[in-house]
């Protein structure tokens, strides 16, 4: 068995939270420009008032985009990241708890003190994130080992 348990801290904070700020913006985006056509041809068709819902639509997107950093991390990050002896990934925090089988693994990468465990579609999830240090159980070998050939090295 191989376990990280610990509150995640540093450069892997920081990477999560913009990666996760950056997906906000995208979605909050391309919602917003489906909801900005019809207003356009309202505004062109209609009334020139309808201009005015512009106004949320940009907040929108400004929101959706600080909430991840202004958050701690709570949401994002697991408190602990397991892989027992039945070949299940298990990655936890106090509001959400994933498990997933070792054989939809895509790939692992090693950031230099952090792995991010990516899942093959349509498992995809963000919440596998492995803090070398915070290793309790089992070896960074041991980690190694079970995911041979599948860890990418992207040191920064």
């Amino acid at each position: 068995m191989i376990e990280f348990s610990g509150k995640i801290t540093g450069e892997c904070r920081k990477y999560r939270q913009k990666i996760e700020s950056c997906v906000g913006f995208f979605v909050s985006l391309i919602i917003s420009v489906c909801i900005l056509i019809p207003i356009i041809f309202a505004c062109i068709y209609i009334d020139w008032i309808f201009i005015l819902v512009i106004i949320p639509l940009i907040i929108f997107v400004i929101l959706a985009t600080l909430v991840p950093l202004m958050n701690s991390g709570k949401d994002i990050l697991p408190i602990r990241v397991s892989i027992g002896e039945d070949n299940v990934i298990e990655s936890e925090s106090a509001i959400f708890h994933d498990f997933v089988a070792l054989k939809k693994v895509k790939k692992v990468i090693d950031m230099g003190q952090w792995y991010q465990i990516v899942l093959i579609f349509p498992n995809k999830s963000a919440r596998f994130v492995c803090q070398k240090d915070l290793l309790v159980k089992g070896t960074l070998k041991d980690f190694e080992n079970i995911f041979k050939n599948k860890i990418v090295r992207r040191f920064k």
